[in-house]
């Protein structure tokens, strides 16, 4: 049961007078851009008692419009929010823009959990990205881009060698390429750790990926790697001792196969 046009107007109402608010959570609610706006319109107008507590704001599964400017003036307000998810709610334009572009901007610098998965990005993201990544610094701790279906190889390149946290690109359906990209960027890649669980990557690229950078987890769950293969394209041992790959043996896996 979703709450409906009603149901958002009277949230709307409560939103302007409510006090200490620490966890908004819409999410699933088929909300129009129309009354999420109004949501975050009477967020703003009670900036001074969200400002200190909301800490967890979570919109996903709703549709907010690339034009959208409502949500970025209220998060303007929200000095202690540390988890923001945008998952399945941003709809494109026919430029493929979304209003991510203009909310980056607006991210205060508490945040430390961005989710935006299930969301179509183009490659007018990766300045707005790389503008972001740079005013975050450490405080960013995850950014979820899982089953993000058609993200920019630049965008995932951005992403790795300027955020220091834990970047999730699962279920992205990239291939080789993705390994390749993030090979040639190896050296400059300075995330704690990246997820690429469940994407048709190739043993040779993931060799590539993991010698020469300090990657400190890479989880690659969803694979089947042959292990012959693995020892003559990579020192395997290397591999675990440098990354902690995430590895997942199956009792009813051939003996040449490796499970991942």
């Amino acid at each position: 049961m979703s709450l409906g046009k009603q149901g958002a107007a009277h949230l709307a109402e409560f939103l302007e007078q409510a006090e200490q608010l620490r966890y908004l959570n819409v999410s699933n609610n088929d909300l129009s851009t129309q009354e999420l706006a109004a949501l975050f319109t009477s967020m703003r107008k009670n900036s001074l008692r969200f400002a200190e507590h909301l800490v967890l704001l979570d919109v996903s599964g709703n549709r907010l419009s690339p034009g959208d400017q409502t949500l970025g003036a209220a998060l303007r307000c929200l000095r202690a929010l540390k988890h923001l998810s945008l998952a399945g709610a941003l709809t494109a334009d026919k430029a493929g823009s979304t209003a991510l572009d203009g909310i980056l901007a607006q991210l205060p610098a508490s945040l430390e959990l961005l989710d935006v998965s299930r969301n179509t990005f183009a490659a007018s993201l990766v300045p707005h990205l790389d503008a972001y990544l740079r005013r975050a610094g450490a405080t960013l701790q995850e950014l979820n881009f899982a089953e993000c279906r058609s993200l920019h190889p630049a965008l995932i390149v951005r992403a790795a060698t300027l955020f220091h946290g834990n970047l999730i690109l699962r279920e992205s359906q990239h291939g080789p390429e993705l390994c390749d990209a993030l090979a040639e960027a190896a050296p400059q890649i300075v995330a704690r750790s990246i997820d690429l669980s469940g994407n048709p990557l190739c043993v040779a690229g993931v060799g590539r990926l993991c010698s020469g950078n300090i990657l400190l987890s890479l989880c690659l769950r969803k694979q089947v790697f042959c292990v012959k293969k693995i020892k003559t394209t990579f020192h395997f041992r290397r591999i675990v001792t440098m990354c902690c790959i995430c590895l997942l043996y199956t009792s009813d896996a051939a003996d040449d196969l490796l499970c991942v």
